[in-house]
């Protein structure tokens, strides 16, 4: 089977900080390959691991735009995982722009991504609505 090769967005970010992590400490090359990595500002890597390759993107560019920068890095992804975030303090707002950031991602990976297997969209607290209210927990 061949190596995997990861892409991990909003990589200066907790979630993206921390998939990084687990990859370059817990797998071999054998298995993941290579680990992208991506974030609109430049790269705040704490782990040294040769397979980390960084590439400067901003998905508020449209898919097409992006595809083209993204095309030569990008093209061997087997899995990717999406955390990146943009803050807007208004909930229309903070919406429109972040499902802009995903579409614009997901176009461009899957026009430049011949190998892609796997795509995995981070959610935070959002998703249980834990900015509205008090969510239960059991």
């Amino acid at each position: 089977m061949a190596p995997k090769v990861a892409f991990v967005t909003g990589g200066n970010g907790i979630t993206g900080s921390a998939i990084i992590a687990y990859l370059a400490k817990h797998t071999a090359k054998e298995e993941w390959s290579s680990i992208i990595v991506t974030s609109r500002s430049p790269f705040k890597n704490l782990i040294s691991d040769p397979r980390i390759k960084f590439i400067a993107l901003d998905f508020t560019k449209n898919s097409k735009t992006l595809a083209e920068e993204m095309r030569e890095t990008c093209a061997p992804v087997t899995h990717a995982y999406f955390s990146s975030y943009v803050h807007k303090d208004d909930f229309v707002e903070l919406n429109t722009a972040n499902r802009a950031l995903f579409e614009n991602f997901l176009g461009a990976l899957v026009d430049v991504g011949q190998n892609l297997q796997n795509v995995t969209l981070q959610t935070g607290g959002k998703y249980y609505n834990v900015h509205l209210k008090p969510v239960p927990s059991p």
